[in-house]
């Protein structure tokens, strides 16, 4: 009787065991199917990803190549710009004068050549912090996420940065002759130079911090993605 009753107990029991055992097979499926989705969707990715990468990487070599080659440029005509206003500084009979003026004729170039070397610097971090950002944005879009924003402020921040190329590759084939009217008008003269250097340079800064502004708004548009490494 005692044996018989605990038949009828455990009978359900068993009877239960099953579904719940193909629900679990059934979870572990759905499991591996989206792991066999998301690895194919990075494969998906990725490969164009690389050759653009290379692509930009190719690119961006370029570029520095054009702009070293103009630099060599600008110092070649730097140089006989140097020889003429020692000619021109013959009329100058001061030569406390004459010093001060060749001074500032080479302070003028070497900083034109200093900034503007700096500007491309912080442009290539910036590059390389954009980046990062698309990367991440990739992964959060495998994941599921909405990436729309992001895409669109990396793409903004990209034309600022080319702005911003475009503008120190003009500033830097720039050359400051140091036009002499005479003894009695020399510190004016030079102050002249010194001063449309000043502005040129500013206008740089500015295209420089508006690409840095985009990046800044590229990378909070990231931020504001929650949970970019855990799947939707």
């Amino acid at each position: 009787m005692y044996l018989f009753a605990l038949a009828i107990l455990i009978a359900p029991t068993k009877a239960y065991l099953s579904p719940v055992s193909d629900i679990k097979d059934s979870v572990r499926g759905l499991k591996n199917n989206l792991r066999v989705e998301v690895k194919q969707k990075v494969e998906n990715i990725k490969e164009p990803k690389q050759e653009l990468n290379q692509q930009v990487q190719e690119k961006r070599a370029e570029l520095k190549n054009e702009l070293d080659a103009k630099r060599a440029e600008v110092k070649d005509r730097v140089q006989a710009q140097k020889e003429e206003l020692k000619t021109r500084l013959k009329n100058i009979k001061d030569e406390r004068k004459k010093e001060l003026a060749t001074k500032i004729n080479d302070q003028i170039s070497a900083l034109n050549e200093k900034m503007t070397a700096h500007f491309s610097a912080v442009l290539d971090k910036l590059e390389n912090i954009l980046d990062r950002i698309s990367a991440r944005a990739d992964k959060a879009e495998i994941n599921g996420k909405s990436v729309a924003s992001v895409r669109a402020a990396v793409q903004t921040a990209k034309t600022a940065i080319e702005n911003s190329r475009t503008a120190i590759t003009t500033q830097t084939i720039k050359t400051y002759n140091l036009v002499i009217a005479g003894e009695s008008t020399l510190r004016t003269d030079v102050g002249g130079a010194r001063q449309i250097l000043q502005s040129d340079l500013t206008a740089v800064k500015n295209a420089v911090k508006a690409a840095q502004q985009a990046v800044k708004d590229a990378a909070v548009s990231l931020a504001q993605i929650p949970n970019i490494d855990k799947e939707k």
